[in-house]
């Protein structure tokens, strides 16, 4: 397989874990805003938003400080973020698998040229 197709296959990869990696994101936001909210108490008259979210209407009241206590044990908003987690580890690994490609042509350059050095064509 030669050098082009090579970055072009990992590059697709790469671009794909990128989309997949922003609508995560993006997923991400609405749900903790929600969350932000039903731990504040705000949704716990509207039985539509809290169906949406899966949640029974909250019997306690949680203090402000405490809420992100709350969001980071919150099994929904887990789910997301350890799929973010899998996919930046993902494009971390892809951008290594592209930069070792790119440097392929220069790496067999550099071996040619010592090969001609250590047989004199090269002074």
């Amino acid at each position: 397989m030669d050098r082009a197709t090579l970055h072009a296959k990992y590059a697709k990869y790469h671009r794909d874990n990128r989309m997949a990696l922003r609508g995560l994101r993006m997923k991400r936001a609405p749900l903790y805003r929600d969350l932000t909210e039903y731990y504040q108490g705000t949704l716990n008259g509207d039985p539509d938003a809290l169906k949406k979210l899966g949640k029974e209407p909250l019997r306690r009241k949680v203090l402000d400080k405490t809420i992100p206590v709350y969001l980071e044990s919150d099994p929904d908003l887990q789910v997301i973020d350890a799929k973010i987690a899998l996919l930046e580890e993902k494009e971390t690994w892809l951008n290594g698998v592209l930069t070792q490609i790119n440097k392929l042509n220069y790496d067999h350059r550099n071996a040619i040229d010592a090969l001609r050095f250590f047989r004199g064509d090269m002074l």
